[in-house]
């Protein structure tokens, strides 16, 4: 994103910084959405999350697909990082991001439109504020990373959009993203929390 007179973002962070910290976002996602995502975030993190992450260790167990993407996920979560030298290329849609490992740190910066807008000082604050920007700033998901969102929206913050799941630039599908539905299923064979 360039720095220009055509950068709506850029000049409302200038003319509105307040816009732009955690406390509003999330108030402002509320208003939208009816929903305290802070809260929600904050209980799945005690009692879901861990048991997601139980799960998948065991699905793991007879999937190579999945074993090598929790691999990959650990070595991230082990991995320093950018120590605050490197240039980072953001991608457009919203991201979290921090130096050092991701669950140590203490200070993440949430990114939109490739400019870091936001900066909050907890894990659920950053999650919390990462999703919530999809709906404040009308964003569709990452096409690659899609069904990773509709889970966290679903199962997460416990939205489900009784038309199902939308783009802008194509017809609306009124069902729920098939991996999310597949897993959602899985998982409500161990808690029955967890159907959407």
């Amino acid at each position: 994103m360039s720095h220009s007179k055509d950068c709506i973002l850029i000049d409302l962070m200038e003319q509105w910084p307040c816009l732009f910290k955690e406390a509003y976002l999330l108030d402002h996602f509320n208003t939208l959405v009816g929903i305290n995502l802070k809260n929600k975030v904050e209980e799945c993190a005690k009692t879901k999350i861990p048991r997601l992450y139980r799960f998948l260790e065991q699905e793991a167990s007879h999937n190579q697909r999945l074993r090598q993407t929790l691999h990959s996920i650990k070595e991230a979560m082990e991995d320093p990082g950018c120590q605050g030298s490197e240039k980072v290329n953001l991608p457009g849609t919203p991201c979290v991001v921090t130096a050092g490992k991701p669950w140590e740190a203490n200070r993440f910066q949430i990114a939109v439109g490739g400019q870091i807008t936001t900066t909050v000082y907890n894990p659920i604050g950053a999650l919390s504020v990462w999703f919530s920007s999809f709906y404040i700033f009308n964003l569709e998901y990452p096409p690659k990373a899609s069904a990773t969102v509709e889970f966290f929206q679903g199962c997460i913050a416990g939205i489900n959009p009784p038309d199902g799941r939308g783009k802008s630039t194509k017809p609306k599908v009124k069902s729920i993203h098939p991996l999310v539905l597949k897993l959602s299923n899985k998982l409500k064979h161990l808690e029955s929390e967890w159907s959407l």
